[in-house]
């Protein structure tokens, strides 16, 4: 019985998750035409696919990945501002009439 309960809800949690992936605008959606066209003017878009200017090293050996580790472990040095960063008010009628669709608080 408690076996078929955990079956369950893992297949619950499977299914909610990729209904919420496939359905929330958050991950992409399907483009418009206009937005194929602009995301082709895209330095980063080549052969019909998005690129990194930069080269990002993917290696994670096993002797990096420890190094990785002992790096996050030992924190960082110069990791915080040497001042406090300024806070400001934000006035939530203004945001609420922003028509864009991104916002960053």
């Amino acid at each position: 019985m408690i076996g078929i309960i955990i079956g369950s809800a893992v297949i619950t949690l499977l299914v909610v998750g990729i209904l919420f992936v496939n359905l929330s605008p958050e991950f992409g959606g399907k483009p418009t035409e206009a937005d194929k066209t602009r995301y082709s003017k895209s330095k980063n878009f080549k052969d019909g696919k998005f690129e990194n200017l930069n080269k990002a090293n993917m290696d994670m050996s096993f002797k990096q990945t420890v190094t990785t580790m002992i790096d996050f472990i030992k924190g960082t040095p110069n990791a915080r501002p040497s001042f406090n960063l300024p806070v400001e008010k934000v006035d939530s009628l203004n945001w609420e009439q922003n028509d864009s669709t991104n916002r960053l608080v």
